[in-house]
């Protein structure tokens, strides 16, 4: 029941666009096979950038065969290396089963990396997280924490969440 009643919460304050920067919902320009090309070898040199981006274009099956395994690994390769896009987009894959096995205690560690980097949007998740202890131990004091960093940055779905918390 708390699952369900988070996934719903999540998706009402935005939760799909708790990345860094909101998705384009059709390929950009910027997409074609010179740049795949060059982002997958940017990939494979270790490149973070190369390896979150790579780990896009599969998830979305943008100038690539649509992989969401292959995605995951990308981003994971990013994530590992300090990568706040691709941390954040890892908890949302990890929460939410897309390309890898729904595990929500990997998706608070990935969420909580980013959310100590500063990004907004995963401090507002692991608020919630923590708020109705999903993937963690439940934790109104670390709930409030986050919620409140987020707000402070003025991420708008943290304002409403954070007033329900503190009343």
């Amino acid at each position: 029941m708390k699952r369900i009643l988070l996934v719903a919460m999540l998706a009402l304050s935005g939760f799909a666009q708790a990345m860094p920067v909101v998705e384009p919902t059709e390929v950009p320009e910027w997409v074609n096979d010179d740049s795949v090309r060059e982002i997958m070898s940017g990939a494979m040199d270790g490149d973070a950038r190369n390896q979150a981006l790579l780990g896009w274009l599969y998830r979305k099956g943008w100038s690539v065969e649509q992989d969401k395994t292959k995605g995951a690994y990308w981003y994971e390769k990013a994530a590992e290396q300090g990568h706040v896009g691709a941390q954040s987009s890892l908890g949302r894959l990890y929460f939410s089963g897309e390309g890898v096995q729904e595990d929500l205690s990997k998706a608070a560690y990935w969420y909580l990396k980013a959310a100590k980097q500063g990004d907004a949007g995963s401090q507002h998740v692991i608020g919630l997280m923590y708020a109705h202890g999903m993937g963690l131990k439940e934790d109104k004091t670390k709930a409030l924490m986050w919620m409140k960093k987020a707000d402070a940055q003025g991420y708008e779905e943290a304002k409403y969440d954070l007033f329900k918390l503190e009343n």
